[in-house]
């Protein structure tokens, strides 16, 4: 049946796991594997319903161009974010920010209940962002996850990997409750799901948790050459929440490692060793 692998990074599916399947077939053909990232299945699964309703994605430059007009559109009613509106980089700083409330599920409505200058203002731009794609036909990051997820609730999977088929999710990283959401809705489906969740992802393992209930069978994999070493000290702390150091954490180990320090910093793309 079909396999779908759905990484973060269309890379990581195809250097990870394509070789293993390679070897375990052998010299016979391999057919019915697919490799995705959520934001390409999305799109795949949005796909009928964009066109019964005539939008398309906005992507990349058509996205920053339509957060640029809004900005433009907004201006005469910014007074916290004046001074920098016109800056160059500034379009780019709120194109990620609109897209990180959208995917947190953070409308106008809630930005106003938090009350302040900022969050006023902030709410006059997505009411602005979000007219100026309704009028041109568009649809955001955040809106094709949820055409997708519409699709995935109507179980409309004819002619689609998915169905009848097995998904590998491969070091996938729930950042916000859209995604999550997502990946709920994938596992409402007659799929056979297996995760592979980085040690210390916690968010991740929750929602699978949730989804699978007492079905989860959860396997800590760790390699007895790489108990106790630094290697793998670095990887447990990948994800950690509190700042610890290689030393503090291999106390009881065999052999401790001083040269190598650890720190995490407050948002996951900090890493400094």
């Amino acid at each position: 049946r079909p396999l779908l692998i759905l990484a973060d990074r269309l890379a990581t599916a195809v250097e990870a796991v394509h070789p293993l399947l390679l070897d375990d077939a052998g010299d016979r053909a391999l057919f019915g594997v697919y490799r995705s990232t959520p934001e390409l299945l999305a799109r795949e699964l949005a796909g009928p319903t964009l066109v019964d309703r005539q939008l398309a994605f906005a992507g990349g430059a058509a996205h920053q161009a339509v957060v640029v007009r809004a900005l433009h559109e907004a201006a005469s009613e910014l007074s916290h974010f004046a001074p920098v509106a016109r800056a160059p980089g500034f379009a780019r700083v709120l194109a990620r920010a609109l897209d990180e409330l959208a995917h947190h599920r953070v409308g106008p409505e809630e930005l106003r209940a938090e009350g302040g200058v900022t969050a006023r203002e902030l709410a006059l731009l997505v009411l602005s962002y979000r007219r100026l794609l309704a009028e041109e036909g568009l649809i955001d990051r955040a809106g094709l996850l949820d055409a997708a997820m519409e699709r995935l609730e109507r179980h409309d999977l004819d002619g689609h990997p998915l169905r009848g088929g097995a998904a590998l999710l491969l070091d996938l990283e729930l950042r916000t409750p859209l995604e999550a959401d997502f990946l709920r809705a994938l596992g409402r489906l007659d799929v056979e799901l297996t995760a592979l969740v980085p040690h210390g992802d916690g968010d991740t393992l929750a929602v699978l948790e949730q989804l699978a209930g007492d079905a989860l069978e959860a396997h800590q994999v760790t390699t007895p050459e790489a108990a106790g070493s630094a290697l793998s000290r670095l990887q447990g702390q990948l994800f950690a929440d509190v700042v610890e150091t290689a030393n503090e954490q291999a106390e009881g180990a065999e052999e401790a490692t001083p040269s190598l320090e650890i720190f995490s910093g407050p948002t996951p793309q900090v890493r400094i060793v």
